[in-house]
């Protein structure tokens, strides 16, 4: 048929509410065309299995195999669930979370976890906590939030969290405490700089119209300076220091900051423009869109409350992922924005950005570095970054006899960055990824002006320690 173009929306699919509600008459008198004796039988047979799923005895007899506890959990991590009542806790492993070292608190014990509660309605509300504790330094501290999804359809939200606890300078904590513990006992590299805050913060997430989404976050917070009091090593090599934990000055703790406070307010609109989605019964999925993503953030620090931090930033960030049918896919992220004024601004404050001291890239590939310095170029007053990565999904390994069964892909990647601390800093990075599925290699070339040309290469994991 003839169809104008305003004819197809961006809603791509609706199942009415009542959908699954009506009878086999209803819906033998509305078919055009008769079920056949093989669907009739189809139909059946899912329908028991469907009311045997959904009976407690099946539930609880299928959790209690899932729940059985295993050697490997105390190393990775336990899930447990109770299926008939939609809840679900996860706890982290020694090696995904529990025991780590670092200067600053020596050896820590570090233990989280998470409860999920999920409704028939699709609402959902989620309890994190986390509790830490440092040897060296004596230091307990602690951390716990909740987050509830109340309007699924419109993805609405809010949360609260109090806390006290030490965290890394960068937030997005670019050094993983396993990566870091490796580093500080065996290389004499301690890269990990903490300060502890205290304090609590709310958030508020919702959409607004199809694609247009507002999220905000405020936060209360003191910041208190934390030094190194730990030197343990397993293997000391005599040409090597630990630096101090002041990230500016890396043999003094002089130039520490003083304890302070910040009341701050960030606002944060993202726009998916002619956004995708199907409607089903209390849900809302989104399918994509053909358009960039863009985002755009401002963040305000207001000294009132007994705080002294005050200062205005505005981003903004436009990424993509695109995909090339044969040719693989491509994927982009450009960021740039700054500070409108600072009148005070503490060096937590800063716009940091995710760089990388060590063979291994835990970090996301499209946000991050893997050459850069993690805290020598924080800007102060404005920035400029680009990432972009071409997979090329196997395009010319898959030519290659031995290769093609190894199910190992190419791809190539350019990341830039540009501020007032720093003129330029350009990386290349060539990679080969899913090395026995899992595993990611990249050689890397920097360039920047205060380094001229150099070169290192980075393993990445699919798991996220």
């Amino acid at each position: 048929p003839s169809l104008s173009k305003e004819f197809f929306k961006n809603e791509v699919l609706k199942v009415d509410e009542q959908a699954n509600k009506k009878d086999s008459a209803y819906w033998s008198s509305i078919r055009a065309v008769p079920l056949t004796s093989e669907e009739i039988r189809d139909y059946h047979e899912k329908d028991s299995i469907e009311k045997i799923r959904r009976t407690d005895r099946y539930r609880d007899s299928a959790d209690a195999v899932r729940n059985r506890v295993k050697l490997r959990d105390f190393f990775l991590g336990y899930d447990y669930q109770r299926t008939k009542n939609n809840l679900f806790i996860s706890l982290p492993g020694l090696i995904t979370d529990g025991v780590q070292y670092n200067t600053v608190e020596g050896l820590n014990l570090s233990y989280k976890f998470n409860l999920n509660k999920n409704f028939e309605d699709f609402r959902k509300f989620d309890v994190a906590g986390k509790v830490r504790y440092g040897f060296s330094n004596e230091l307990w501290g602690g951390e716990l939030g909740f987050n509830y999804l109340y309007k699924p359809k419109k993805f609405t939200s809010y949360g609260l969290k109090v806390k006290s606890i030490a965290e890394q300078y960068n937030q997005l904590d670019p050094i993983s405490p396993i990566v870091n513990s490796l580093y500080s006992l065996f290389l004499n590299e301690n890269f990990m700089k903490m300060f502890k805050e205290t304090g609590i913060e709310g958030n508020y997430f919702t959409e607004l119209y199809n694609g247009v989404f507002f999220s905000s976050l405020v936060r209360y917070m003191q910041r208190d300076p934390l030094r190194n009091t730990s030197d343990v090593l397993f293997i000391d090599d005599k040409s090597k220091l630990f630096t101090s934990n002041d990230p500016r000055n890396a043999f003094t703790h002089d130039s520490m900051f003083t304890t302070n406070r910040a009341f701050t307010a960030e606002f944060s609109f993202t726009f998916r423009f002619r956004q995708k989605f199907h409607t089903l019964p209390n849900q809302k999925v989104i399918t994509g869109s053909k358009y960039p993503r863009l985002n755009i953030t401002y963040k305000r620090a207001f000294p009132v409350l007994n705080t002294t931090a005050d200062y205005d930033l505005l981003s903004a960030t436009v990424s993509d992922q695109i995909k090339l049918g044969l040719l693989g896919r491509l994927g982009y992220r450009i960021r740039g924005g700054g500070f409108l004024d600072t009148k005070k601004l503490y060096f937590m404050d800063f716009k940091y950005f995710l760089g990388n001291q060590t063979i291994f890239n835990t970090n996301d590939y499209l946000s991050s570095f893997r050459l850069l310095p993690y805290y020598t170029f924080s800007a102060d007053r404005w920035f400029a970054e680009a990432h972009a990565e071409h997979h090329f999904q196997g395009l010319l390994f898959g030519r290659i006899p031995l290769l093609k069964k190894s199910n190992m892909q190419e791809l190539i990647g350019i990341h830039a960055l540009s501020s007032n601390k720093l003129d330029y800093y350009y990386e290349v990075n060539f990679g080969i990824e899913k090395i026995f599925r899992v595993i990611r290699f990249d050689y890397v070339l920097g360039y920047s002006a205060y380094d001229n040309l150099k070169q290192g290469f980075t393993f990445g994991l699919e798991l996220r320690f």
